[in-house]
């Protein structure tokens, strides 16, 4: 039995994959309808949020934590 074709496919990083979903939207953006720009924009505008880093509870300054965590 032959391997699916979809296992032979190279993997790449979440970060790769949004990075070029993001660029083929913002590539349809430019030449969609109106009433489809909205929703264009919104998808493009999730992808780049996911692409930002978010800052983790470990970074953030121990006095801005509070004092019921600070004292754990």
């Amino acid at each position: 039995m032959k391997s699916s074709p979809y296992l032979e496919k190279p993997l790449v990083t979440r970060a790769v994959a949004l990075r070029s979903m993001l660029a083929e939207t913002e590539t349809k953006i430019a030449t969609a309808a109106p009433a489809e720009k909205a929703s264009l924009q919104q998808r493009a505008d999730v992808l780049r949020d996911w692409l930002r880093p978010k800052a983790t509870i470990s970074s953030v300054p121990r006095q801005l934590v509070g004092p019921v965590l600070a004292q754990s």
